[in-house]
């Protein structure tokens, strides 16, 4: 079982929950090694491409988000090596636990639950290889300088706040590349919500 004594972490990415996933750093390493895989690398070098890509987090605080995702990602997909397995295991098993929140909240409660399921989750065989779908067809870069876009908030999550059912409006100002070949809209959003999508008219005079 994972040790109930808290280190508290100077975190540097944003949180806004405890699972897993609910924070900055674990998504992009998620989706980093995802997108390796989508485009066609191999499971060790898809790995590796992503430690690397995130090599300035080893040896600070955030380095066990680092190998709790990718060994999260790998499991779920059928591909956990033994290396990044064990490198997970040595920080679940600390006699320590790292924490974005002070000792004895409900927070640092429901993390050290989520810590306590990865390492469960570990200790079980993976699935087999899930098949990796092409994302060939998915438009990265919509629309044209200019375009507005709307988008509405439907998630779970939103249900919890007062932005479910609600949009919000962003405009394409540009293209950038989002660092694995891919060309992604630059975008700014515009400051407001709104109970329903704006006509042409009102959006021009925002």
């Amino acid at each position: 079982a994972i040790s109930t004594h808290i280190n508290f972490w100077r975190i540097k990415m944003g949180f806004w929950g405890v699972g897993l996933y609910n924070n900055d750093f674990t998504c992009d390493v998620r989706d980093t090694y995802t997108q390796f895989l989508q485009k066609k690398y191999a499971n060790n070098e898809a790995c590796k491409k992503t430690i690397t890509t995130f090599q300035e987090c080893i040896g600070t605080d955030e380095e066990p988000l680092l190998w709790y995702a990718l060994a999260d990602s790998q499991w779920t997909l059928g591909r956990l090596t033994e290396d990044i397995k064990g490198k997970a295991l040595h920080y679940l098993q600390a006699e320590y636990v790292l924490l974005p929140w002070a000792e004895e909240t409900k927070e640092a409660i429901g993390w050290q639950k989520t810590l306590s399921k990865l390492l469960h989750k570990l200790s079980r065989p993976q699935p087999k290889e899930k098949i990796i779908e092409d994302p060939a067809d998915f438009q990265f870069n919509p629309g044209n300088i200019g375009d507005v876009f709307a988008y509405q908030f439907h998630s779970k999550e939103a249900k919890k706040t007062n932005y479910y059912g609600k949009y919000i409006l962003f405009q394409k100002i540009g293209t950038a590349e989002n660092g694995y070949g891919y060309q992604c809209p630059h975008v700014v959003f515009f400051d407001e919500l709104f109970d329903e999508i704006p006509c042409s008219t009102a959006i021009s005079s925002l």
